[in-house]
């Protein structure tokens, strides 16, 4: 896999649009050299957690995101592309429920 929101973030900065970005950070293609200079990157691993065949975090999700959780940031919009659960959608509208005005989901990986 990708960085999934690649069209859609180039898109934005091209219009103009300050973009956060949150994503594992991993080095696909050239995609992240054309951004970076052009974005704010917050790097987290969302579902990297015990229930989700991982070992490291007990749970997934936004909570894990520190820079997202513990800042005072607020954003015009959220593209979730990254999503996987009932449960981790419901904390990602608690924890950005105070943060964003409005909230796309887009779970790419639904489709398969």
């Amino acid at each position: 896999t990708g960085f999934r929101g690649h069209l859609t973030t180039e898109q934005l900065v091209k219009d103009g649009h300050n973009v956060t970005v949150i994503s594992r950070g991993f080095r696909y293609w050239d995609i992240f050299q054309r951004l970076a200079p052009h974005i704010t990157h917050w790097r987290c691993n969302r579902t990297l957690a015990r229930d989700y065949g991982g070992g490291i975090l007990p749970q997934s999700g936004l909570v894990n995101c520190s820079k997202l959780v513990d800042s005072n940031a607020t954003f015009d919009a959220v593209v979730d592309f990254s999503t996987r659960s009932l449960a981790e959608m419901k904390q990602a509208i608690s924890v950005l429920r105070d943060k964003v005005s409005l909230y796309i989901f887009m779970p790419s990986h639904a489709v398969y």
